[in-house]
């Protein structure tokens, strides 16, 4: 079983101003689904990508928020390499294609990503 580290909160790590807000285990099981549908991939010479840009990169697909902590539980769950930096999370990653065009469009290119994943 993956253990979660104690000092994670919905902020990300070592969050300044105490928040204890515990994190949303249903948007967990979403960025966890949004990582396989979008085949992202661990690389240890690749990009090493904030879970703050990943964080949003998954807002803009999901088409709602997330917290910074949300998205860091997901990819340690995930058994994603990470390391700490501030309250963030640097993972090594390939490249992620950013979906193009405006919010709205995205979302249903991730739909459609989405509805390939499951029909497979």
């Amino acid at each position: 079983m993956i253990q979660l580290p104690v000092n994670l909160t919905t902020s990300g790590f070592h969050d300044p101003t105490g928040n204890r807000t515990p994190i949303s285990i249903p948007n967990v099981e979403k960025i966890r689904e949004w990582i396989m549908v979008r085949n992202i991939a661990h690389d240890k010479s690749g990009r090493a990508y904030s879970s703050y840009r990943l964080k949003h990169i998954a807002e803009d697909d999901l088409g709602f928020y997330l917290t910074n902590g949300e998205l860091i539980a997901a990819m340690i769950l995930e058994r994603f390499e990470y390391y700490p930096e501030g309250i963030n999370a640097r993972f090594c990653l390939q490249q992620i294609q950013i979906l193009s065009g405006k919010k709205t469009t995205r979302r249903d290119k991730y739909q459609k990503l989405k509805e390939n994943y499951l029909a497979k």
